[in-house]
């Protein structure tokens, strides 16, 4: 069949296939295709390690998003900062999860030539990269820890003041003092304890002791080197493979040529022989 790549010079075989999608087809099942996918796997799980151990750290921070009263609006509003960091974190774990999940089943259908689920595999998870290589570049430059820390310290003074059910509901999870210019804990204070429950020593700052993590941007950017390297890396095979297959194109053209134009002066001669001579007539 003239449309299929079986009819093609020796080589991979495609089934069903059109000629014009060979380089395509070819590009995402090379080797260097399955191997790009390797590496997004394994940058995947180390980006899930990260979010993970930076969950564990900002509990503190969003366990005290969980207990604010949402219902006021002047609350929910000023925690806006707080709230999109700590979503941020607990959405990124199951993302780069699935980012995991995605190239080992776009392995296993390149692996069984079964290519509409592996295209569509290999798409989604480019489209996930590139949104999250977007939003890490954009929260690395944000000067989110100051934010953060200003929030959190004004909101926690609020709820120490107004909130009746603070010292039952929250307390026993803060392991940390709160000072003001006329006591060292203001939390004792309200609360009427002096705190000795807690089975660790208390912090001297609240506000340090929620937010001290942040300041480390270490684990950000890790994540995002390790999404631009991918990024750049596949960019870069997909524009050397381009560059390859053009030039392939045009030297195969280039060999057609002297041959097209031999082939009339060929069918001349083959007639001019079998034809009988007119002066033997």
């Amino acid at each position: 069949m003239a449309s299929s790549v079986s009819s093609l010079a020796p080589g991979p075989k495609y089934v069903n296939v059109r000629s014009r999608d060979v380089f395509l087809v070819s590009l995402l099942y090379s080797k260097a295709s399955l191997a790009f996918l390797c590496l997004i796997g394994l940058c995947s799980a180390l980006n899930t390690a990260l979010f993970v151990n930076q969950l564990g750290q900002s509990g503190p921070l969003c366990a005290f998003n969980n207990y604010l009263p949402y219902g006021n609006p002047t609350i929910r509003e000023s925690s806006m900062p707080i709230v999109y960091y700590c979503r941020f974190l607990e959405f990124s774990v199951p993302i780069t999860f699935l980012q995991l999940v995605l190239c080992i089943l776009a392995l296993f259908f390149g692996l069984n030539r079964r290519s509409m689920l592996f295209f569509s595999a290999y798409c989604f998870l480019w489209m996930m990269l590139f949104h999250g290589f977007i939003f890490f570049i954009f929260l690395y430059f944000l000067n989110y820890e100051k934010l953060i820390r200003e929030v959190f310290s004004a909101l926690l003074d609020h709820v120490l003041k107004v909130d009746t059910e603070f010292c039952q509901a929250m307390e026993p999870s803060l392991h940390c003092r709160m000072p003001n210019g006329t006591s060292s804990d203001i939390i004792a204070d309200k609360c009427h304890t002096a705190r000795l429950h807690h089975s660790q020593p208390l912090a001297p700052d609240c506000v340090q002791y929620s937010t001290a993590y942040l300041i480390d941007r270490t684990w950000l950017v890790a994540v995002a080197l390790q999404y631009a390297f991918v990024i750049a890396v596949g960019i870069y095979a997909t524009a050397r493979a381009i560059v390859r297959y053009r030039r392939k194109r045009s030297y195969e053209k280039a060999k057609l040529k002297p041959n097209s134009a031999r082939a009339p002066t060929n069918l001349i001669v083959e007639a001019s022989s079998n034809c009988p001579s007119a002066v033997t007539l």
